[in-house]
């Protein structure tokens, strides 16, 4: 029987992330925590983030775990920008309280994984103060960036 594309990206993201073992071991360690988590990978352009993510994200739906990964670059970059896409994904309205509840639906975990994250610089605070603490706490959201995350993060 003829395999899918899917298992062909699969295989091709492990393929990119030569070298990559601890930092996947660590995302998947993440899932598994007990508490809700905020995972922010960042650093120079072309060091292999979004191949990190990629693999992240297949390892984890080979696993029946819900993942949301939003290409920031591709998403209007407001609040309704985000919910839009998270409604997509979810197949649910595009209001928050409509997306944590098919969140919540979902079994768990579910990972979001917003990459190039540093084009949601003025969504950063909203992110922070409202989205993030509105998602259930059976998940782990991973933000991928050029940049460090703002010191509003750790505080």
């Amino acid at each position: 029987m003829p395999g899918k594309i899917r298992d062909r990206l699969s295989r091709n993201a492990q393929a990119q992330l030569i070298g990559r073992e601890a930092e996947l071991g660590e995302l998947d360690a993440a899932v598994e925590a007990d508490s809700p988590l905020i995972v922010h990978v960042h650093g120079l352009p072309g060091i292999g983030k979004s191949a990190l993510l990629a693999a992240f994200a297949e390892q984890s739906r080979s696993r029946a775990i819900t993942v949301l990964r939003i290409e920031c670059g591709a998403v209007e970059p407001t609040e309704r920008g985000v919910l839009r896409e998270l409604g997509r994904l979810l197949a649910c309205p595009q209001s928050l309280s409509d997306v944590v509840a098919a969140l919540e639906a979902r079994p768990a975990p579910v990972l979001l994984l917003l990459d190039h994250y540093e084009q949601f610089g003025l969504l950063d605070a909203w992110i922070r103060q409202q989205l993030v603490p509105a998602l259930p706490d059976r998940g782990l959201v991973v933000l991928a960036s050029r940049l460090p995350p703002s010191r509003a993060w750790t505080e």
